[in-house]
């Protein structure tokens, strides 16, 4: 399997577009690793997980091919992992008949607006995805898990498995439920790499809806405990807010010495078995 992390910021990007503060300011100067954009992966290059703002850009930047998707899943409907309105370009009058064919999957609030806000979205293949329930999704068994995120719906984090290695991708997950963290504690195998929220960075935040540098490791520490996460897993961040107070550089001093590596956007991971 082979993981690409094409965009590793939270909703606002670093450097945000309106924000002038210390870690948008080194970004600005210093460019490569420390420039974000909003959060997403693509596997194989074929399951991509979440779409938001900066899609276009990214497949520019990489010289990727959307029409080569198979599938593409979204964890939630936030508008930085979920830009509806880009969707529209699957359907007429925009394309020429030789555009992407891919499904989209999502819990029932992706899935409904889908149906009500898109012109034409019978057109599209959807399909549903949903807590602790597996689906066939091309080559691979993908699991969703309840983030503590959201109240109003389903937002999940992923679990991807060929068949050979696990991957489970975790933004926007805040502190597990109880309920997440018994399935994750009974799973038959154990995750071969997780690609983990740091939105806060070093800065305490309030709102649990994310995680910052301390809670990252300690979510680390549970998972290995219980047995979800092998000791030589691969651990890497992601959903980088520049609110958080860490440029790249910082992130890399205090993460790296515990074992767990800053993700960049285009970065990647292969894991062989």
């Amino acid at each position: 399997m082979k993981v690409r992390l094409l965009g590793t910021s939270a909703c606002e990007g670093i450097p945000a577009l309106f924000c002038c503060c210390d870690v948008c300011n080194h970004a600005r100067e210093v460019g490569g690793k420390e420039i974000r954009s909003r959060s997403s992966a693509l596997v194989d290059g074929a399951l991509k997980i979440d779409l938001g703002p900066d899609t276009l850009c990214q497949i520019h930047r990489d010289r990727l091919n959307a029409t080569a998707w198979d599938n593409v899943v979204f964890t939630h409907s936030d508008d930085d992992h979920f830009a509806i309105r880009e969707l529209q370009y699957l359907l007429p009058p925009f394309l020429n008949g030789h555009g992407p064919k891919f499904a989209l999957g999502g819990n029932d609030v992706v899935l409904h607006r889908i149906a009500s806000e898109l012109a034409q979205s019978e057109l599209l293949r959807t399909f549903c995805l949903s807590s602790f329930d597996t689906s066939r999704v091309g080559s691979y068994d993908l699991t969703g898990i309840r983030a503590g995120h959201l109240e109003r719906e389903d937002a999940l984090n992923l679990i991807v498995d060929d068949g050979k290695s696990r991957f489970l991708y975790a933004t926007d997950t805040g502190w597990w439920p109880e309920a997440t963290w018994k399935f994750l504690s009974a799973m038959a195998a154990p995750i071969d790499l997780l690609v983990i929220d740091c939105s806060h960075g070093m800065v305490k935040n309030e709102y649990p809806g994310h995680l910052d540098v301390e809670e990252v490791l300690q979510a680390r520490d549970k998972l290995v405990k219980i047995g979800a996460l092998r000791p030589d897993s691969m651990v890497v961040t992601t959903h980088h807010d520049h609110r958080g107070g860490a440029t790249h550089e910082r992130l890399t001093e205090l993460l790296e010495p515990q074992g767990v590596v800053p993700g960049y956007d285009g970065m990647e991971i292969s894991l062989q078995k």
